[in-house]
Formats: structure tokens, C-alpha cells, sequence
């Protein structure tokens, strides 16, 4: 309840209290803090997409052996791997790594 009123005290008349030019310094700190914060985010979650691109590179739909770059069938069972290149995004046209049923993008459900 003290919070409270003494928030509102100072909303009311800012300027009536010596430590407003620290609180201003402070709320632009903690600002600046967050936006880097949600480009650190930004840049893990990028970075997180493309690491799971490159694991699905050559993973066999079937039994999830990986398998060397370039090879048509799968080492370990024969199952033929997709030759076609990357699937796209129906939405955001985003790439998409094999059996993906919601874009990491923009979270658009995926045809089968």
C-alpha cells in the first residue's frame, strides 16, 4: 500500500522529489537493458533455427540417422531422402526443415 501511495505522489509531481533525476537515469538503464536483452533473444533464436537446419540436413525421416551430405538413400535402413530441397513456409515462406508441422517463424500450420 505504501508503493501505491508514494507512486502516485510521484506521479503526481515529479519534479518534488530530489531523486528524480536518478529514477529518469535508472528507467533509461533498465530500458536500454531490456532492448539488448531482447536482441540477445533475438539473436540465440536465430542462431538455435540454423543449428536445426544444419542437424536436419541428411537426417532420415525414418530413423533419424545422419547420414554424409549428398547421399540419396539412408545408410542405415535404404529409405530414399528428399532430394527435392528445403520445404517453405505456406505463410511466411520461411524455410522449413523435414516434418515440420508449424513454421518457427511466424507459427503457421503446415500442410502434410
Amino acid at each position: 500500500m505504501l508503493l501505491e501511495i508514494g507512486r502516485q505522489a510521484y506521479e503526481q509531481n515529479p519534479s518534488a522529489w530530489p531523486q528524480d533525476a536518478k529514477l529518469k537515469l535508472i528507467q533509461q538503464n533498465i530500458a536500454a537493458a531490456q532492448a539488448t536483452l531482447n536482441e540477445a533473444k533475438q539473436a540465440q533464436e536465430q542462431a538455435d533455427a540454423a543449428k536445426a537446419a544444419e542437424d536436419a540436413k541428411g537426417k532420415c525421416p525414418n530413423c533419424g540417422n545422419k547420414n554424409a551430405e549428398g547421399v540419396k538413400f539412408c545408410q542405415e535402413c535404404g529409405t530414399p531422402l528428399a532430394a527435392a530441397g528445403p520445404k517453405h513456409c505456406t505463410s511466411c515462406g520461411a524455410e522449413l526443415a523435414p516434418g515440420t508441422r508449424f513454421c518457427g517463424e511466424c507459427g503457421a500450420k503446415q500442410g502434410e
